[in-house]
């Protein structure tokens, strides 16, 4: 059986001061994330584009009944008229 050795012994003061580093690292770290805007800016602008295809969405739909109704107006009256030679 091969025994790997075993690691070495930290004293409690090191063992404190590593903890610390560690903790002190992912307080900066979360520290950080909350400080940076650029992914809020992103969201904003994604939500802005959003809204404004949905509205345009929106207006296409509205205006549409009354534009193919307008065009069967105009192929009626342009029916009725006949051509001159």
């Amino acid at each position: 059986m091969i025994r790997t050795s075993d690691p070495p012994q930290m004293r409690t003061d090191e063992l404190k001061l590593a903890i610390n580093g560690d903790t002190m690292k992912l307080f900066k770290l979360f520290k950080n994330f909350h400080k940076d805007e650029s992914g809020a800016v992103t969201v904003d602008w994604v939500v802005l584009t959003a809204a404004i295809v949905g509205l345009g969405l929106a207006v296409i739909a509205t205006v549409r009944t009354s534009v193919d109704g307008l065009g069967d107006k105009i192929a009626t009256s342009i029916d009725a008229v006949e051509p001159s030679q």
